[in-house]
């Protein structure tokens, strides 16, 4: 194909298009191929031939393949209506802003977003936006998003405080937090602090007393109120300072000192060998079907009476009184 060169071509007439195909100082019936830059002086205005959402209305260096190579929109305006905060601007004159495209293997990122404290920036797209820097000193950042397309937020650096301007830790919220899940700790369901210890099936206390209905225990197990054991108690010594009702007292080797401060309530109390005491002092009524002895003494054995058929003892009664 044949190469031509013309000097530039200058249109000095200043007619205005309306529209595609209405005319005006230079008008292309078909593509237009530019291999330099464009410099447009006014509005460049695109409009598609169909609806088609596939349609490529504007492509920007489709071909590029260097990560180096800026590409995009860029917007220029004088430095005086720009902040002079370098860092948070795009270039070295302070005078760009807009949206860029600077990698090409993230072509589907919508850019990097150059700061700008000018007015409100709604973005409203469906691809990702990247910003490089921003801050908001008198606005607010609202962000709304579809929960089916949503991704991770990630900071890569320092704290996130919500009702604090100065968070502490990695999230730092000054007020109430609700959520409808649950809270885990290092990986493990966390279920808050607790003075009990658990070790597989097993939950202890190694300090202090526990106290039911007592805010002051005095005793390992300090129950203000009545307790129920429906099995059995196992115990090294059984203090009663009031009063034991129970359906049978049984003890396979018993020694009973002092057994019983007021009263001992009781259907049954067996003791397979039998009591030794310095004193067995009953001061109400003993009533049982039988009290035997077959080698006992018992002088002055209850204050009031003993009522019973018979009374016995397999090995003996040895008290004081």
């Amino acid at each position: 194909m044949a190469s031509y060169e013309f000097n530039p071509i200058n249109i000095l007439d200043s007619t205005n298009a309306t529209g595609v195909g209405t005319g005006g100082s230079l008008t292309v019936g078909g593509g237009a191929s530019v291999g330099r830059d464009l410099y447009v002086g006014g509005n460049i205005l695109v409009s598609g031939t169909t609806a088609s959402f596939s349609d490529n209305i504007i492509v920007i260096n489709s071909n590029n393949s260097a990560s180096n190579i800026d590409m995009g929109i860029l917007f220029q305006r004088s430095a005086s209506n720009v902040t002079s905060d370098s860092t948070n601007q795009l270039g070295s004159n302070n005078n760009y802003t807009g949206i860029i495209y600077s990698e090409a293997l993230r072509a589907y990122n919508f850019g990097y977003v150059a700061a700008d404290s000018s007015s409100t920036q709604t973005f409203n797209y469906l691809n990702g936006i990247r910003v490089g820097s921003a801050t908001i000193t008198n606005g607010s950042l609202n962000a709304t998003f579809n929960a089916n397309t949503v991704g991770s937020i990630i900071t890569t650096g320092g704290n996130v405080g919500i009702s604090t301007s100065a968070p502490g830790y990695k999230l730092d919220v000054n007020g109430n937090i609700n959520f409808s899940g649950s809270l885990y700790q290092n990986g493990n369901l966390f279920n808050g602090s607790s003075q009990w210890t658990s070790t597989a099936s097993n939950i202890y206390y190694a300090l202090g007393n526990v106290g039911i209905g007592n805010s002051s225990p005095t005793f390992g197990l300090d129950v203000t109120g009545t307790a129920r054991v429906t099995t059995g108690i196992t115990t090294g010594a059984l203090l009663a300072t009031t009063s034991i009702s129970a359906g049978s007292i049984h003890g396979t080797n018993t020694t009973v000192t002092n057994a019983v401060h007021t009263a001992l309530s009781s259907g049954t109390l067996n003791l397979t060998t039998g009591i030794t005491s310095a004193a067995l002092l009953v001061t109400g009524l003993i009533s049982a079907a039988n009290i035997s002895s077959t080698t006992s003494t018992l002088p002055n054995v209850v204050s009031s009476n003993i009522t019973t058929a018979t009374v016995q003892a397999t090995t003996g009664i040895t008290t004081g009184t």
